[in-house]
């Protein structure tokens, strides 16, 4: 079946490689961005994609759009307050909460095949353990309630209106097109410039996924339509240290650089456990992380060194 596919957060470090990957295979993309999204990462597709302006709290704006498209796929990534920047309360909770539900409610008007939301592995807080998808949620920030919201409205609305709502829930995400500044770019800059790198404690962990994994996860719609309001961990359900991955990393290093640990002051988020239990959907879609963390840093060092000039 042709789908006729509706991103928002098209902009954006995800959602950005979904739609470079959607055009890839021919498909019929259309993308919401806001008047104020910058367009750097779609430069080069901008012509194969067909591109509609709003903002996402603005209902009437979304319920037109959404009608002159009529999708059969909508993929749901854009958000706001992931970024140590937006920290703007009212906003993070407009964009996350009201302009899903607007979105929600504008396609529930029209029929289509699956809706993805988009979550956050930071809606589970600090644990102990790998996140399991029933655990209680203890977000610590504004940005991980909003998230936490946004996955309980769409598990409530695909169960009220029999409608296939699935909400992932990422974790660490790297690889190309990612935001300046972030960790993942800052290594490349090491790896390739020869660039000193200032990091937390080498013990601090994550769940490091590599993008192309997680875009093969939104793109297995044949199973993910038969699903109604599930919830799942999108991660490898590997744990990775801080200087795990930067080794990694420096094993394909092109100049020497410094790695000072404990040179930048801790995060509220940062923690020596944060992996997720990927165990559901292994075994509701079969989906399992194939890029491990070396293969990943090699893939992405590809396209870093091809586009550095971004983040100098």
């Amino acid at each position: 079946m042709k789908h006729r596919f509706l991103v928002t957060g098209a902009g954006g470090f995800v959602g950005a490689n979904l739609v470079h990957h959607l055009v890839a295979a021919g498909e019929e993309v259309h993308v919401l961005l806001r008047p104020e999204t910058n367009r750097w990462r779609l430069k080069n597709i901008e012509s194969l994609i067909r591109i509609h302006v709003a903002d996402l709290r603005n209902k009437i704006q979304v319920s037109n759009i959404v009608q002159k498209v009529q999708p059969t796929v909508i993929y749901h990534l854009a958000t706001h307050g992931a970024y140590h920047h937006q920290t703007d309360v009212q906003q993070i909770l407009d964009v996350n909460m009201l302009g899903l539900w607007n979105l929600l409610e504008a396609c529930n008007k029209v029929g289509y095949s699956l809706f993805v939301n988009t979550g956050s592995s930071s809606e589970y807080g600090k644990k102990l353990y790998a996140m399991r998808e029933s655990d209680i949620l203890k977000p610590d920030s504004f940005y991980a309630v909003a998230k936490s919201a946004q996955s309980l409205l769409c598990q409530y609305c695909s169960t009220f209106v029999d409608k296939p709502i699935v909400t992932f829930r990422l974790f660490s995400v790297y690889g190309p097109y990612e935001e300046p500044g972030r960790l993942f770019p800052n290594i490349m800059q090491a790896v390739i410039n020869g660039r000193d790198l200032n990091m937390v404690a080498s013990d601090t962990a994550r769940d490091f996924i590599h993008v192309d994994d997680v875009i093969h996860a939104y793109l297995m719609i044949d199973k993910l339509k038969d699903l109604r309001g599930e919830i799942l961990n999108v991660g490898t359900g590997i744990q990775t240290s801080l200087y795990q991955f930067v080794a990694a990393a420096e094993k394909l290093r092109l100049k020497p650089f410094k790695t000072f640990w404990c040179s930048m002051k801790p995060r509220t988020w940062d923690t020596n456990v944060w992996v997720g239990d990927i165990s559901k959907i292994r075994r509701l879609i079969g989906f399992e992380a194939q890029i491990n963390v070396e293969e990943g840093i090699k893939r992405s060092m590809k396209w870093y060194k091809h586009n550095l000039n971004i983040y100098s």
